[in-house]
């Protein structure tokens, strides 16, 4: 006994409508999940790209602390040139100084060791006007062989 009689094309109409249901179902559920993977590809994509953003930004900044730092170390490195060129200038112009006064101190001793010894006739005079002139022979001697070098001011001028 069938609790509800019905005709078999009823019946077929009713699996029909329960099969068109569940397919329908089924496509509303799929079509839900594949909106909402999307959504995640989406947001991915968006997070993605905020991250590249954030890569060329620090990227830019990078390069600009670089052209600064550069900048700043050409100034350096010209600024420490322009001294050191400047030291060696005083510096070359105290050598010249202290090696022209030497080379008075040493004729001046030389004349005066040699009148004090040609005066007293003594052997130690004599001895220590020798060295004298020897030294100062030596001193320029020595400053000749400076000033033939390539850069001295000897050469500059032609002497």
């Amino acid at each position: 006994m069938y609790l509800f009689a019905i005709s078999d094309a009823t019946a077929a109409q009713l699996i029909t409508a329960v099969f068109t249901l569940c397919g329908t179902l089924i496509s509303g559920v799929l079509a839900y999940l594949m909106a909402k993977f999307k959504a995640q590809q989406e947001l991915a994509v968006i997070a993605q790209a905020a991250q590249s953003a954030a890569a060329v930004k620090a990227t830019e900044d990078v390069k600009n602390t670089l052209k600064t730092t550069t900048t700043n170390t050409t100034n350096l490195i010209t600024e420490s040139a322009e001294k050191i060129e400047n030291l060696r200038v005083v510096a070359k112009a105290t050598h010249t100084l202290v090696n022209s006064n030497m080379e008075i101190q040493l004729n001046l001793n030389k004349v005066v060791t040699r009148r004090l010894a040609d005066f007293t006739k003594d052997s130690k005079d004599i001895e220590t006007a020798d060295l004298a002139e020897r030294t100062y022979n030596e001193h320029v001697a020595k400053q000749k062989e400076v000033d033939k070098q390539p850069g001295s001011d000897a050469q500059k001028k032609g002497d």
